[in-house]
C-alpha cells in the first residue's frame, strides 16, 4: 500500500490542487497525509472532492497557517485514534489484509529548549 505525506505550504491555489491531484494519478495513494494546508475544514473538504474518491480526517487551519488533512481511499479502514493542532493518530487497515498498522501524522514548528523544558 502507497502513502503520501506531502508538506503543502498551501492548498489554496488551483495549481496546487493540480498538481496534487496528478501526483496522486501516478503514485495510487490509498493513504494521503497533508501538513501546513492553510485552509478551514470547510475549504479542505471542498478541496478533496477535486482529489478523487478519498475520505477525511480534517484539523482546521490557525487563520492562514498550519492545518491537517489524512486522507484515504474507500478500500482503507481508518480509525481515529487522537488528534490535535499538531497531529492525527490513526490505525490503519487496507481491506482484504489482516495486518492493522498504526500512523501518526504530525507537523511541528520551531522548537526551542529553554531551561530544561521545550518550548513551542
Amino acid at each position: 500500500m502507497s502513502v503520501l505525506c506531502f508538506n503543502c505550504r498551501g492548498l489554496g491555489e488551483s495549481l496546487a490542487v493540480s498538481d496534487l491531484c496528478g501526483l496522486l494519478r501516478r503514485l495510487s495513494s490509498k493513504v494521503v497525509f497533508l501538513s501546513e494546508i492553510k485552509r478551514s475544514k470547510e475549504e479542505m473538504a471542498n478541496t478533496v472532492q477535486q482529489l478523487g474518491d478519498f475520505t477525511g480526517i480534517y484539523v482546521d487551519a490557525r487563520g492562514r497557517s498550519r492545518g491537517l488533512t489524512l486522507l484515504w481511499d474507500s478500500n482503507v479502514n481508518v480509525q481515529l485514534l487522537s488528534l490535535s493542532l499538531n497531529h492525527i493518530d490513526t490505525s490503519i487497515c487496507p481491506d482484504g489484509e489482516y495486518v492493522t498498522w498504526h500512523f501518526t501524522g504530525f507537523m511541528v514548528g520551531r522548537i526551542r529548549m529553554r531551561s530544561g523544558k521545550l518550548d513551542k
